[in-house]
């Protein structure tokens, strides 16, 4: 087993979206509580903030992100949900498949990264097996720990979490990561503030000039 130096932890508050707008980060993972993904810092690459899509459907999963409004997003595959593990602070076995981890990382505020399932925990699925379809999962346990459970169950057991689902009062999401293109860049509050100053100033101007 390779060994890790546990992450540091950092919150933050965004109170120029909102009050009650949480902000973090969790090992390389950062969420700014603004815009819709979430970036690690030490590879760049970006998730789907994880509360967004948590009441879909695995097959809803996958048309909003093949022709709906997240098509620059796809299901992590196992691979993909290994880096996330790793981003969090966890330490993988050297021979992938079948893992059950769970390790302390330390405290966090809970919905650091979106705020799904329970209170006090959130879970995110990834596709562990692409041929048998199986899925694992990634908890983010506030009290201080994550876990990774691979080849917990096959796709399809996925639905009882969401929106139609006998469990649809904890929706879990699934792992989405960009395809690279381009993210929605989030417009700090002070601009709109700013803007209508500026507007009652040109317009001054364009009287003086008539």
């Amino acid at each position: 087993m390779k060994l890790k130096v546990l992450p540091s932890l950092t919150l933050t508050a965004s109170l120029l979206i909102s009050p009650l707008a949480i902000s973090g980060t969790i090992g390389t993972l950062n969420w700014d509580g603004s815009s819709d993904y979430i970036t690690d810092s030490a590879s760049t690459t970006r998730y789907l903030q994880l509360d967004l899509l948590a009441d879909l459907t695995y097959a809803e999963t996958v048309t909003a992100t093949t022709s709906g409004a997240y098509q620059n997003y796809h299901i992590a595959s196992q691979a993909e949900g290994y880096a996330f593990y790793s981003a969090l602070g966890g330490t993988l076995m050297d021979v992938p498949g079948q893992q059950q981890l769970s390790e302390t990382i330390g405290y966090f505020l809970d919905g650091v990264l979106g705020d799904n399932f329970t209170s006090g925990e959130d879970r995110v699925f990834f596709r562990s097996n692409e041929v048998h379809h199986d899925l694992g999962y990634i908890s983010l346990d506030a009290r201080n720990s994550v876990q990774l459970d691979d080849g917990y169950t096959v796709y399809s057991s996925s639905d009882a979490w969401s929106h139609s689902g006998f469990f649809s009062r904890n929706t879990i999401s699934w792992l989405l990561v960009s395809n690279g293109g381009p993210s929605p860049v989030p417009i700090p509050a002070a601009a709109f503030m700013f803007a209508p100053a500026l507007l009652g100033f040109l317009g001054f101007r364009r009287k003086l000039r008539a």
